[in-house]
């Protein structure tokens, strides 16, 4: 497909799992969910922010290559970890830092390994290409920070589904702006395919409304860096099946490769996730002190009239 049909293409699959997960929510719930009035500019902008990555990263994979799109794309959990620092939605970690570095690193020297010799003939569209993949890094933990806030208030369901029904009014927009609906084949008879019919149905399924919606169920309990931070793992789980389908069968195993030294990611990865996921002492003495500050303030406000009480008041200001 080209760069303008695979944007019509998710278009469409972002129109059929609005109305999936809004169906899902009317036999759920009893009702739509409908945003209600000070929460729709938020709505609103995360369905751009989910439109928005999904328009860079197909420009940017049209105009580059796939090794680009990749290496590009294991610097993400960084940006997330920088942008939810930023706005406070995550806590300041050395380790988590360090974690994201190793990952970063690990997964850019397996692609590395893998590189192709893939080229694009003009240099110009190869920059703007490096540049949609640059700002493609930001979009997508700005979706997941910004549903955070939606989470506070909604379901995670309401929160996905509503998300596909603004972020494919978004990319239809854009179509239209771009004059692509009366050029894109996919628009002008191919649609009726039963074969693209079925590729919607699956990706919008498999590749869309399970993975978001877990991500978002995901995202009530964990930082949105550990949530993307899985996301870039994909191709350590790919290598790792691999491995493994070779390990238990006999050849040909069409393709799959043995043990190289693109399999060193396997071990750094591990241990970049390891530092992610555990939280760091700093952080564990931090939040001890200030529940013991709470408690504090808690008891000289319960009965401030009593010497006992004021005596281990004291005691407790002396030890933290």
């Amino acid at each position: 497909m080209s760069g303008i049909t695979l944007i019509s293409f998710n278009a469409i699959n972002f129109l059929f799992c609005a109305l999936t997960l809004l169906t899902f929510v009317r036999i759920i719930y009893k009702h739509y969910d409908f945003p209600r009035q000070e929460d729709l500019k938020t709505f609103i902008l995360l369905g751009f922010s989910l439109a928005l990555d999904t328009i860079l990263y197909f420009i940017g994979v049209s105009f580059t290559n796939s090794f680009s799109a990749g290496i590009w794309g294991n610097m993400m959990p960084g940006t997330s970890f920088l942008i939810g620092v930023y706005f406070g939605f995550e806590t300041y970690s050395l380790r988590k830092l360090l974690g994201v570095t190793i990952i970063a690193l690990g997964i850019t020297w397996m692609m590395y390994c893998e590189k192709t010799t893939e080229t694009k003939e003009n240099t110009t569209f190869f920059v703007l290409g490096q540049i949609c993949l640059f700002a493609e890094l930001f979009t997508y933990p700005i979706y997941l920070h910004l549903s955070k806030v939606l989470l506070k208030e909604y379901r995670p369901l309401s929160v996905t589904a509503w998300s596909f029904v603004f972020s494919s009014c978004w990319m239809i927009f854009y179509l239209v702006t771009q004059n692509m609906l009366n050029e894109d084949p996919l628009l002008k008879g191919l649609i009726l395919n039963k074969f693209t019919l079925i590729g919607i149905v699956t990706l919008s399924i498999l590749g869309n409304i399970v993975p978001y919606f877990f991500s978002q169920i995901s995202n009530q309990y964990v930082d949105a860096t550990i949530i993307i931070t899985f996301i870039v793992f994909q191709p350590i789980f790919t290598l790792f099946t691999s491995l493994i389908v070779i390990l238990v069968t006999t050849e040909p195993h069409y393709g799959l490769k043995g043990f190289d030294l693109s399999n060193l990611s396997l071990f750094t990865s591990f241990i970049g996730l390891v530092f992610i996921v555990s939280k760091s002492k700093e952080f564990e003495n931090s939040k001890t002190k200030s529940s013991t500050l709470m408690n504090v303030k808690n008891i000289s406000l319960w009965d401030v009239k009593s010497n006992e009480i004021k005596i281990k008041e004291e005691k407790i200001y002396l030890h933290v």
